[in-house]
Protein backbone atom coordinates (compact mmCIF):
# COMPACT_ATOMS: atom_id res chain seq x y z
CA UNK A 1 0.00 0.00 0.00
CA UNK A 2 1.67 3.20 -1.08
CA UNK A 3 2.18 5.60 1.39
CA UNK A 4 0.13 8.93 2.42
CA UNK A 5 1.86 12.26 1.32
CA UNK A 6 1.60 15.38 3.67
CA UNK A 7 1.22 18.67 1.79
CA UNK A 8 2.56 21.17 3.19
CA UNK A 9 1.42 25.07 2.80
CA UNK A 10 -1.12 27.93 3.71
CA UNK A 11 -4.50 26.98 4.54
CA UNK A 12 -6.83 29.47 1.98
CA UNK A 13 -10.19 27.86 3.69
CA UNK A 14 -9.37 26.02 6.67
CA UNK A 15 -9.71 22.67 7.16
CA UNK A 16 -8.09 19.37 7.08
CA UNK A 17 -8.64 16.82 4.04
CA UNK A 18 -7.30 13.35 2.76
CA UNK A 19 -7.81 11.25 -0.75
CA UNK A 20 -5.97 10.82 -4.06
CA UNK A 21 -4.35 13.33 -5.58
CA UNK A 22 -4.77 15.00 -9.47
CA UNK A 23 -3.14 17.61 -10.79
CA UNK A 24 -5.72 18.87 -12.54
CA UNK A 25 -9.89 19.02 -12.53
CA UNK A 26 -9.63 17.89 -15.81
CA UNK A 27 -8.01 14.58 -15.27
CA UNK A 28 -9.46 14.12 -12.33
CA UNK A 29 -12.96 13.97 -14.25
CA UNK A 30 -11.67 11.65 -16.50
CA UNK A 31 -10.41 9.25 -13.83
CA UNK A 32 -14.19 9.03 -12.46
CA UNK A 33 -12.46 8.91 -8.74
CA UNK A 34 -14.15 9.00 -5.24
CA UNK A 35 -12.53 11.15 -2.69
CA UNK A 36 -10.06 13.82 -4.87
CA UNK A 37 -7.93 16.37 -3.88
CA UNK A 38 -6.78 17.96 -6.93
CA UNK A 39 -4.67 21.11 -8.05
CA UNK A 40 -7.00 24.36 -9.07
CA UNK A 41 -4.09 26.01 -11.60
CA UNK A 42 -5.57 26.64 -15.00
CA UNK A 43 -9.48 24.80 -13.57
CA UNK A 44 -12.80 26.04 -15.16
CA UNK A 45 -15.65 26.82 -13.11
CA UNK A 46 -17.94 24.41 -14.96
CA UNK A 47 -16.00 21.28 -14.70
CA UNK A 48 -15.05 22.09 -10.63
CA UNK A 49 -18.86 22.45 -10.26
CA UNK A 50 -19.02 18.70 -11.86
CA UNK A 51 -15.84 17.33 -10.22
CA UNK A 52 -17.65 18.99 -6.32
CA UNK A 53 -19.72 15.42 -5.19
CA UNK A 54 -16.15 13.75 -5.19
CA UNK A 55 -13.84 16.34 -3.95
CA UNK A 56 -12.61 16.50 -0.88
CA UNK A 57 -9.81 19.33 -0.81
CA UNK A 58 -8.02 21.37 -3.23
CA UNK A 59 -4.54 23.03 -3.87
CA UNK A 60 -3.59 26.28 -5.70
CA UNK A 61 -0.16 27.56 -6.40
CA UNK A 62 1.12 30.91 -5.71
CA UNK A 63 0.59 31.61 -9.86
CA UNK A 64 -3.31 31.26 -9.68
CA UNK A 65 -4.49 32.86 -6.30
CA UNK A 66 -6.54 35.86 -8.25
CA UNK A 67 -8.29 33.29 -10.46
CA UNK A 68 -12.24 33.55 -10.41
CA UNK A 69 -12.12 29.48 -10.44
CA UNK A 70 -10.24 29.91 -6.77
CA UNK A 71 -12.65 32.84 -5.75
CA UNK A 72 -15.98 30.31 -6.67
CA UNK A 73 -14.36 27.34 -4.90
CA UNK A 74 -13.91 29.07 -1.67
CA UNK A 75 -17.55 29.04 -1.16
CA UNK A 76 -17.71 25.09 -1.54
CA UNK A 77 -17.33 24.53 1.72
CA UNK A 78 -13.91 22.33 0.98
CA UNK A 79 -10.41 22.94 2.58
CA UNK A 80 -7.94 24.81 0.09
CA UNK A 81 -4.32 24.88 0.59
CA UNK A 82 -1.94 27.45 -0.98
CA UNK A 83 1.14 25.94 -2.28
CA UNK A 84 4.62 27.43 -3.55
CA UNK A 85 3.90 25.16 -6.69
CA UNK A 86 2.22 21.96 -7.12
CA UNK A 87 4.00 18.83 -6.19
CA UNK A 88 5.54 16.63 -8.45
CA UNK A 89 3.32 13.75 -7.45
CA UNK A 90 1.29 11.16 -9.43
CA UNK A 91 -2.17 11.22 -10.32
CA UNK A 92 -3.69 8.41 -8.15
CA UNK A 93 -1.49 8.97 -5.14
CA UNK A 94 -2.67 9.45 -1.64
CA UNK A 95 -1.84 12.61 0.04
CA UNK A 96 -2.99 14.72 2.99
CA UNK A 97 -3.05 17.81 4.63
CA UNK A 98 -4.52 20.12 7.22
CA UNK A 99 -6.12 20.01 11.26
CA UNK A 100 -8.75 18.14 11.64
CA UNK A 101 -8.90 19.14 15.22
CA UNK A 102 -9.45 22.60 14.40
CA UNK A 103 -13.63 23.29 13.70
CA UNK A 104 -14.56 25.79 11.39
CA UNK A 105 -16.45 29.03 13.54
CA UNK A 106 -19.40 30.02 12.24
CA UNK A 107 -19.49 33.64 10.06
CA UNK A 108 -20.20 36.64 12.27
CA UNK A 109 -22.37 39.71 10.96
CA UNK A 110 -19.86 42.17 12.68
CA UNK A 111 -16.39 42.67 13.98
CA UNK A 112 -14.84 45.04 16.35
CA UNK A 113 -10.76 45.78 15.68
CA UNK A 114 -8.57 45.84 18.80
CA UNK A 115 -9.13 49.66 18.70
CA UNK A 116 -12.73 49.24 18.67
CA UNK A 117 -13.29 50.48 15.37
CA UNK A 118 -16.27 48.09 14.05
CA UNK A 119 -15.89 46.27 10.92
CA UNK A 120 -19.53 44.87 8.54
CA UNK A 121 -19.23 41.52 7.16
CA UNK A 122 -21.13 40.85 4.02
CA UNK A 123 -21.34 37.34 2.10
CA UNK A 124 -19.86 36.93 -1.52
CA UNK A 125 -21.31 34.24 -3.08
CA UNK A 126 -22.22 32.34 -6.50
CA UNK A 127 -24.22 30.08 -6.48
CA UNK A 128 -27.57 28.42 -4.77
CA UNK A 129 -25.44 27.12 -1.97
CA UNK A 130 -23.79 29.67 -1.10
CA UNK A 131 -27.04 31.86 -0.92
CA UNK A 132 -28.34 29.35 1.26
CA UNK A 133 -25.24 29.96 3.55
CA UNK A 134 -25.65 33.09 3.54
CA UNK A 135 -29.26 32.93 4.61
CA UNK A 136 -28.76 30.79 7.23
CA UNK A 137 -26.02 32.92 8.75
CA UNK A 138 -28.13 35.88 8.53
CA UNK A 139 -25.34 37.50 6.09
CA UNK A 140 -26.55 40.23 3.67
CA UNK A 141 -25.26 39.10 0.53
CA UNK A 142 -22.90 42.27 -0.77
CA UNK A 143 -22.00 40.27 -4.50
CA UNK A 144 -24.11 37.81 -5.80
CA UNK A 145 -22.19 36.52 -9.22
CA UNK A 146 -24.23 35.62 -11.96
CA UNK A 147 -22.62 34.50 -14.59
CA UNK A 148 -22.12 30.63 -13.58
CA UNK A 149 -25.90 30.17 -13.03
CA UNK A 150 -27.41 28.39 -15.73
CA UNK A 151 -30.95 29.36 -17.24
CA UNK A 152 -32.58 26.83 -14.58
CA UNK A 153 -30.49 28.03 -11.83
CA UNK A 154 -31.10 31.91 -12.66
CA UNK A 155 -35.14 32.47 -11.14
CA UNK A 156 -34.52 30.17 -8.36
CA UNK A 157 -31.40 31.88 -6.99
CA UNK A 158 -32.57 35.13 -7.26
CA UNK A 159 -35.70 34.55 -5.29
CA UNK A 160 -33.92 33.07 -2.62
CA UNK A 161 -31.77 35.88 -2.63
CA UNK A 162 -34.19 38.42 -2.18
CA UNK A 163 -35.58 36.32 0.68
CA UNK A 164 -32.75 37.82 2.76
CA UNK A 165 -32.57 40.79 4.51
CA UNK A 166 -30.54 42.64 1.14
CA UNK A 167 -28.26 40.99 -1.93
CA UNK A 168 -26.41 42.86 -4.23
CA UNK A 169 -26.86 41.08 -7.48
CA UNK A 170 -24.08 41.85 -10.13
CA UNK A 171 -25.19 41.45 -13.73
CA UNK A 172 -23.30 39.34 -15.54
CA UNK A 173 -19.62 39.81 -16.13
CA UNK A 174 -17.33 38.31 -18.62
CA UNK A 175 -13.83 39.89 -18.39
CA UNK A 176 -10.45 38.68 -17.33
CA UNK A 177 -9.98 34.88 -17.26
CA UNK A 178 -14.47 34.58 -17.26
CA UNK A 179 -14.55 35.07 -21.01
CA UNK A 180 -15.65 31.32 -21.79
CA UNK A 181 -18.28 31.50 -19.62
CA UNK A 182 -20.16 33.60 -21.77
CA UNK A 183 -20.18 30.53 -24.31
CA UNK A 184 -22.56 31.55 -26.87
CA UNK A 185 -20.90 35.20 -27.64
CA UNK A 186 -24.10 36.91 -26.19
CA UNK A 187 -23.61 40.52 -26.60
CA UNK A 188 -23.60 42.10 -22.71
CA UNK A 189 -26.49 44.27 -22.92
CA UNK A 190 -28.23 41.66 -24.84
CA UNK A 191 -27.41 39.52 -21.68
CA UNK A 192 -28.12 42.22 -18.88
CA UNK A 193 -31.71 42.89 -20.63
CA UNK A 194 -32.63 39.12 -19.87
CA UNK A 195 -31.21 39.55 -16.08
CA UNK A 196 -32.87 42.93 -15.48
CA UNK A 197 -36.48 40.95 -16.85
CA UNK A 198 -35.93 38.42 -13.88
CA UNK A 199 -34.62 40.68 -11.40
CA UNK A 200 -37.07 43.85 -11.92
CA UNK A 201 -40.38 41.79 -10.24
CA UNK A 202 -38.35 41.12 -7.19
CA UNK A 203 -38.98 43.17 -3.85
CA UNK A 204 -37.42 46.52 -4.98
CA UNK A 205 -36.22 47.02 -1.43
CA UNK A 206 -34.47 43.23 -0.81
CA UNK A 207 -32.36 43.49 -3.76
CA UNK A 208 -29.64 46.35 -5.51
CA UNK A 209 -28.51 45.86 -9.48
CA UNK A 210 -24.67 45.67 -9.37
CA UNK A 211 -22.94 47.03 -13.00
CA UNK A 212 -19.58 45.53 -13.46
CA UNK A 213 -16.91 46.70 -15.26
CA UNK A 214 -18.15 50.35 -15.43
CA UNK A 215 -16.36 53.17 -17.23
CA UNK A 216 -18.11 56.23 -17.57
CA UNK A 217 -21.42 57.42 -15.57
CA UNK A 218 -23.42 57.28 -18.77
CA UNK A 219 -22.89 53.60 -18.50
CA UNK A 220 -24.63 53.73 -15.55
CA UNK A 221 -27.83 55.84 -17.05
CA UNK A 222 -27.74 53.55 -20.08
CA UNK A 223 -28.74 50.75 -17.68
CA UNK A 224 -31.40 52.57 -15.90
CA UNK A 225 -32.63 53.56 -18.91
CA UNK A 226 -33.13 49.90 -20.04
CA UNK A 227 -34.54 49.09 -16.23
CA UNK A 228 -36.92 51.87 -16.71
CA UNK A 229 -38.11 50.77 -19.92
CA UNK A 230 -38.62 47.02 -18.74
CA UNK A 231 -40.71 47.94 -15.73
CA UNK A 232 -44.10 49.48 -15.57
CA UNK A 233 -43.30 49.55 -11.14
CA UNK A 234 -43.23 53.37 -9.83
CA UNK A 235 -40.49 52.02 -7.84
CA UNK A 236 -37.16 49.86 -9.20
CA UNK A 237 -34.22 48.39 -7.10
CA UNK A 238 -30.84 50.37 -6.56
CA UNK A 239 -28.68 50.16 -8.71
CA UNK A 240 -25.00 50.33 -7.84
CA UNK A 241 -21.68 49.93 -9.60
CA UNK A 242 -18.31 48.16 -9.13
CA UNK A 243 -15.29 50.52 -8.85
CA UNK A 244 -12.82 48.11 -10.76
CA UNK A 245 -11.42 49.67 -13.64
CA UNK A 246 -9.02 52.92 -13.81
CA UNK A 247 -11.15 54.73 -15.19
CA UNK A 248 -13.80 54.56 -12.78
CA UNK A 249 -11.70 56.22 -9.74
CA UNK A 250 -10.54 59.27 -12.75
CA UNK A 251 -14.75 60.26 -12.40
CA UNK A 252 -16.04 59.11 -8.96
CA UNK A 253 -17.42 61.97 -8.26
CA UNK A 254 -20.23 61.68 -11.25
CA UNK A 255 -19.89 57.90 -11.34
CA UNK A 256 -21.37 58.10 -7.33
CA UNK A 257 -24.13 60.77 -7.99
CA UNK A 258 -25.47 58.47 -10.32
CA UNK A 259 -25.48 55.17 -8.21
CA UNK A 260 -27.17 54.27 -5.01
CA UNK A 261 -23.72 52.04 -3.59
CA UNK A 262 -20.70 50.89 -4.58
CA UNK A 263 -18.29 47.87 -4.27
CA UNK A 264 -14.58 48.04 -5.00
CA UNK A 265 -14.12 45.32 -6.69
CA UNK A 266 -10.15 44.60 -5.39
CA UNK A 267 -9.41 41.23 -7.18
CA UNK A 268 -9.31 43.38 -10.14
CA UNK A 269 -7.30 45.85 -9.33
CA UNK A 270 -4.81 42.93 -7.83
CA UNK A 271 -4.37 41.77 -11.15
CA UNK A 272 -3.79 45.19 -12.73
CA UNK A 273 -0.51 45.30 -10.36
CA UNK A 274 -1.19 48.48 -9.70
CA UNK A 275 1.67 50.09 -7.17
CA UNK A 276 0.71 49.41 -3.62
CA UNK A 277 0.52 53.15 -2.78
CA UNK A 278 -1.51 54.13 -6.17
CA UNK A 279 -4.17 51.43 -4.84
CA UNK A 280 -4.23 52.47 -1.14
CA UNK A 281 -4.66 56.05 -2.81
CA UNK A 282 -7.85 55.08 -5.08
CA UNK A 283 -9.28 53.07 -2.15
CA UNK A 284 -9.35 56.62 0.15
CA UNK A 285 -10.30 58.32 -2.45
CA UNK A 286 -13.64 55.94 -3.28
CA UNK A 287 -13.87 55.98 0.82
CA UNK A 288 -14.16 59.81 1.20
CA UNK A 289 -15.96 60.60 -2.16
CA UNK A 290 -18.42 57.95 -1.11
CA UNK A 291 -18.93 59.59 2.37
CA UNK A 292 -19.48 63.37 1.15
CA UNK A 293 -21.88 61.86 -1.02
CA UNK A 294 -23.77 59.26 1.40
CA UNK A 295 -22.50 56.69 -0.31
CA UNK A 296 -22.60 53.08 0.94
CA UNK A 297 -19.52 51.33 0.32
CA UNK A 298 -18.11 48.31 0.92
CA UNK A 299 -14.36 46.41 -0.68
CA UNK A 300 -15.20 43.07 -2.95
CA UNK A 301 -12.04 40.48 -2.63
CA UNK A 302 -9.61 39.02 -0.24
CA UNK A 303 -6.25 41.20 0.85
CA UNK A 304 -3.70 38.92 2.35
CA UNK A 305 -2.51 39.44 6.05
CA UNK A 306 0.07 42.24 5.37
CA UNK A 307 -2.44 44.50 2.81
CA UNK A 308 -5.75 43.96 4.98
CA UNK A 309 -4.55 46.39 7.99
CA UNK A 310 -3.73 49.14 4.74
CA UNK A 311 -6.79 48.98 3.31
CA UNK A 312 -9.14 49.05 6.65
CA UNK A 313 -6.57 52.41 7.30
CA UNK A 314 -8.53 54.07 4.11
CA UNK A 315 -11.74 53.62 5.99
CA UNK A 316 -13.24 50.78 4.55
CA UNK A 317 -15.39 49.66 6.84
CA UNK A 318 -17.17 47.03 5.07
CA UNK A 319 -15.86 43.54 3.58
CA UNK A 320 -17.66 41.25 1.16
CA UNK A 321 -15.98 37.96 1.40
CA UNK A 322 -16.70 34.35 1.27
CA UNK A 323 -18.78 33.19 3.80
CA UNK A 324 -15.95 30.48 4.77
CA UNK A 325 -13.13 33.29 4.64
CA UNK A 326 -15.14 35.37 6.63
CA UNK A 327 -14.13 33.57 10.83
CA UNK A 328 -10.55 33.75 8.98
CA UNK A 329 -10.75 37.44 8.42
CA UNK A 330 -12.60 38.63 11.78
CA UNK A 331 -9.72 36.53 13.76
CA UNK A 332 -7.25 39.16 11.69
CA UNK A 333 -9.17 41.68 12.30
CA UNK A 334 -9.86 41.42 16.18
CA UNK A 335 -5.75 42.03 16.20
CA UNK A 336 -5.77 45.01 14.28
CA UNK A 337 -5.04 49.15 15.59
CA UNK A 338 -6.23 50.26 13.28
CA UNK A 339 -4.80 54.20 13.92
CA UNK A 340 -1.09 52.90 13.83
CA UNK A 341 -1.59 51.38 10.17
CA UNK A 342 -3.70 55.10 9.41
CA UNK A 343 -0.11 56.89 9.49
CA UNK A 344 1.22 54.24 6.60
CA UNK A 345 -1.26 54.49 4.45
CA UNK A 346 -0.50 57.88 1.52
Amino acid sequence: MPSVSELRGAGLVPGAASGVYYASIERALASNAACVIAALDGARIPDLKRLRPHLHGLLVSEGAKLSHTLIFAKELSLPILLVPRLPALQDGSPVQFGDASVAPAPPQREVQTADGTLIRMLASVWSEGGVELALASELPIGLLRTETLSDEEEDAVYERAAAGSFASIRLADYGGDKAYLNCGGQPLLERWREQLQKLLPLPHDRIGILLPGITSPKEVREVANMAASLSCAPILPQIGVMLETPQAFLCLRELLSCCAFANVGLNALLRMRLPEPLLLHHLKAAVGEARRQGVPLALCGEPDVRLLPRVLATGIRRLCLPPSLIPVYAHQIRGLTLWRETLLVP
